[in-house]
């Protein structure tokens, strides 16, 4: 079962996480937990890097900028499962809650791209980096994926590896359900690889 603390705010952070170490908070990450969640200093914060697990920190005495002192670890790190999520860009607003929904189901990559009858040709890949972010801090993941540039997708399936099983899900025409399709009814069961 995942973490056993679920009343600590969960912060993603770039730094190595170690026992003892200081790990200085960006500007927003010092906004959220001082401003929004108005921690004070010794509050508890639960940090990760996607490296190095799950550490146990306390909000450092505020000098010049917040940091964390790390503390314990509390859960080892785990690997993402190896999904990649491809999919045409959306309108701001539904690409935030499709990065998100990914996200908390596991994907270890976002690949946006580009498809003939698609209507949005640009992807704020901060802002959708952002929300990575936000959405591993809420669900309990180690880690944050992978973000992809925004590519053709002629050019991602020119280089697709062949071993590498790809489900292309359509709106339109005539399809078996979705679930016999990974259950293996008439194929190879996915959950075999």
């Amino acid at each position: 079962m995942p973490g056993d603390d679920f009343r600590s705010p969960r912060l993603y952070v770039e730094a190595p996480l170690t026992q003892g170490a200081e790990v200085g908070l960006d500007r927003s990450q010092t906004h959220y937990l001082a401003t929004v969640l108005r921690l004070k200093a010794g509050d508890r914060v639960l940090a990760f890097n996607g490296r190095d697990g799950e550490w146990s920190a306390a909000l450092a005495p505020a000098k010049r900028a917040a940091a964390l002192i790390i503390d314990a670890k509390t859960r080892p790190q785990t690997s993402p499962a190896d999904l990649h999520y491809l999919f045409a860009p959306l309108k701001a607003a539904r690409l935030d809650y499709m990065a998100q929904k990914a996200v908390e189901m596991g994907v270890s990559r976002l690949q946006p791209v580009l498809t003939r009858h698609g209507q949005v040709a640009r992807v704020n890949m901060q802002r959708l980096r952002s929300n990575a972010i936000e959405a591993a801090e809420q669900s309990d993941r180690l880690s944050v994926p992978d973000i992809g540039e925004l590519t053709e997708l002629e050019k991602v399936l020119t280089k697709w590896p062949p071993d590498r099983r790809l489900l292309f899900c359509d709106e339109g025409g005539e399809a078996r359900p979705i679930a016999d399709a990974l259950s293996g009814a008439g194929a190879e069961p996915w959950a075999a690889r």
